[in-house]
């Protein structure tokens, strides 16, 4: 992975991309953790690299998947509003 994938622009990607790269990242970071009996520490120093990487990159999925569900959850309720009967004026 590059270092160039943290900067990787999410705004073209649809919600179920981010979350499918979601549960990725997070099989990603349990796969690298689970080096079992690792007898170099260089390869413990590369995974240790690797699992930061990746969660960095999780964090930010994660945090545009959140920010997506919540402007959609305002649409939502915006959408509510617009198309409801409206109410009289007391």
């Amino acid at each position: 992975m590059s270092g160039g994938d943290t900067d990787l622009d999410l705004s073209g990607w649809s919600l179920r991309d981010l979350e499918a790269q979601l549960r990725q990242a997070d099989e990603a970071i349990r796969t690298v953790s689970m080096l079992d009996g690792v007898a170099r520490s260089r390869n413990k120093n590369m995974a240790i690299r690797e699992v930061a990487i990746l969660s960095v990159r999780r964090r930010r999925i994660l945090a545009e998947i959140k920010r997506r569900r919540k402007a959609l959850e305002i649409w939502r309720a915006n959408q509510t509003l617009v198309h409801s009967p409206a109410t009289p004026d007391v």
